[in-house]
């Protein structure tokens, strides 16, 4: 079983949990020897032998999705968030003393309590996320029904109180998370739809 991480500064793994964070975008990664610039024709086909997701330029496979519809994926948590209050001594015991203890970089996804199903896979430019999908990436909306104020956007720990605009706060968090000038640099991203099963 494979793993995937959300991050926990913007509280992102508590936003799928809680059924709030429902698709995530992740920069596809070309094979060697190939580069956005260099791709003139993409194409995202169903590789009928391995059953996997590929973006093609022509006939050559130049990027394979890490995760295909239907997969079930481990949601990795350290082990110190999922057992320091769960009063097994044990576990606290043998798996306190690993690297996976505080970083869920090195736990097992068969060891994680938590799944999503990756129910849809596409492929499109960053820029190009609608303001409803920036809600199904964690993004909060503060819909002041009570006065003539327009809503406001933001997400956890946010360097902003408000945003104007979804898009905008998801432009500051995707440049918190992938690196500052991600929005910008507009790359080709993987757009994953799931559900949490578990």
């Amino acid at each position: 079983m494979k793993k995937i991480m959300f991050d926990d500064r913007f509280d992102l793994t508590k936003r799928v949990l809680r059924h709030t964070k429902t698709m995530t975008r992740r920069i596809v990664k070309f094979a060697n020897g190939f580069d956005y610039k260099s791709v003139q024709q993409l194409d995202m086909v169903l590789d009928d032998k391995t059953g996997q997701v590929v973006i093609k330029n022509g006939t050559a496979v130049v990027a394979r999705s890490p995760y295909n519809v239907g997969e079930v994926v481990a949601i990795a948590q350290s082990y110190k968030d999922i057992y320091l209050n769960s009063g097994s001594l044990y576990k606290i015991g043998i798996l306190g003393r690993t690297a996976g203890w505080r970083n869920k970089m090195f736990v097992c996804a068969d060891d994680m309590p938590h799944h999503i199903k990756i129910t849809g896979v596409n492929i499109e430019h960053l820029q190009n996320i609608t303001e409803e999908d920036c809600s199904k990436e964690g993004i909060r909306i503060w819909d002041h029904d009570y006065n003539p104020f327009p809503p406001a956007y933001d997400f956890v720990h946010s360097p902003k109180s408000c945003y104007e605009t979804a898009r905008e706060a998801f432009a500051s968090l995707i440049d918190l998370v992938s690196g500052k000038g991600t929005w910008d640099s507009n790359p080709l991203v993987w757009v994953y739809s799931f559900e949490l099963i578990s």
